[in-house]
């Protein structure tokens, strides 16, 4: 597992160029995330502790205005990366945004969530694999850590209100509080 995540962090940092005109960009969905991720805590059944959403939230508005106009792909799950000839390994059905490339760490980490709920720890499983993710990406670990944060809440209440089922909300949950903590 943990060299899937390094290759996934090598392939972003190879897609982090500089992103064609046209695509979406990553911060201008900041202000809309941050009010859905308010309005979603407030309607939804089983909330996410208050804290956690703020914390959620603020990541939004900090890093969500100061982005980069590089590619993204957007959904980098390690079942969008495939073995090829040309290059080592290639990236399948991208998003294309244009933002910051530690947008992509949470697809990454909720990929086999087998293998973090069988280490026992979640958090140091958690926070391992972000690292290793990090490292290879050549980012800002802080930053991997608060992009996680923020989606895991997003997840999380996307999952409450879509019918995801009921260990994956409660996984995501714990994930997006235990990266809200690490500040």
């Amino acid at each position: 597992m943990e060299e899937a995540v390094a290759i996934a962090g090598r392939l972003t940092h190879r897609l982090a160029v500089a992103a064609p005109p046209g695509l979406p960009r990553l911060s201008d969905r900041g202000e809309q995330w941050a009010a859905d991720l308010r309005a979603d805590a407030d309607r939804l059944p089983r909330p996410l502790p208050r804290q956690v959403v703020d914390a959620g939230i603020a990541t939004v508005r900090e890093l969500g205005t100061d982005q980069p106009d590089t590619l993204v792909h957007g959904d980098l799950h390690l079942g969008n990366i495939l073995r090829a000839e040309r290059e080592p390994w290639l990236a399948i059905d991208p998003k294309g945004y244009v933002g910051d490339p530690a947008y992509d760490a949470i697809t990454v980490l909720r990929s086999r969530f087998d293998d973090l709920l069988a280490a026992g720890d979640l958090r140091r499983a958690v926070l391992r694999r972000l690292a290793i993710y990090a490292d290879a990406a050549e980012l800002d670990h802080d930053r991997v850590r608060r992009w996680d944060e923020a989606r895991a809440v997003s997840a999380a209440h996307w999952g409450r209100e879509h019918g995801d089922p009921g260990w994956l909300v409660e996984v995501t949950g714990r994930i997006a509080q235990l990266l809200s903590t690490q500040a």
